[in-house]
């Protein structure tokens, strides 16, 4: 009987310190999210910020097709924030880097409902973007995908290219979108910018 108590102690205490661990180590995330996406001085020089606010479950709601109480229950979503930043251009310089970068986060219950969360979006993506290519640009957080579309912008008699990266960081789903003259940008730049903002999530509490 001892011997079994003494068992059942030992694994209880590993048990705590496994517990104790994993939240030092990759606790949930729930700070503000507006300190999760890219601020000013976190993208290239000569971009300026066009927008921001919170990303709500309505949006995501409206995104989806479903209802945002189906975004609160289902998907486990608590909340979001993200901003958006442009590049003021000419006819001269339009070729001369991307003119548009979106950061986005979101924050969900839990790793797993972050995870189908992730799987969802993708999957939606291959579904309503014609000649999505997958990229090969390295890893970001937990869990990343990475990919590109052109799209013929007739207003500019040009064709756009965007590049984005999404990726989980614990329960937190975020993404980075950089847009531009196909051939004015490197896609490896959307990677470098998913990197910067998920420090920020790396650091959250």
């Amino acid at each position: 009987m001892r011997a079994a108590g003494r068992r059942r102690g030992i694994l209880a205490g590993l048990a705590l310190w496994v517990a104790v661990l994993a939240a030092g180590c990759g606790g949930l995330i729930q700070g503000d999210p507006s300190t999760l996406v890219l601020a000013a001085g976190q993208v290239p020089s000569g971009f300026h910020l066009l927008s921001k606010g919170t990303y709500t479950n309505a949006d995501v709601a409206q995104a989806f097709g479903i209802s945002a109480s189906a975004v609160t229950s289902s998907m486990q979503r608590v909340t979001g924030y993200r901003s958006a930043f442009v590049r003021n251009v000419t006819a001269a310089n339009m070729s001369q880097g991307p003119v548009r970068i979106d950061s986005v986060v979101s924050l969900y219950q839990g790793a797993v409902p972050a995870g189908s969360a992730l799987n969802l979006e993708i999957q939606a993506n291959k579904q309503r973007i014609t000649g999505l290519q997958t990229l090969s640009l390295g890893s970001v957080g937990q869990q990343s995908y990475s990919f590109a579309y052109n799209q013929a912008d007739s207003t500019i008699n040009a064709t756009l290219r965007f590049v984005d990266v999404y990726w989980r960081e614990r329960n937190a789903i975020a993404a980075i979108s950089v847009a531009g003259v196909k051939g004015s940008f490197s896609d490896s730049e959307a990677m470098q910018l998913a990197r910067t903002q998920d420090a920020l999530l790396k650091r959250a509490p």
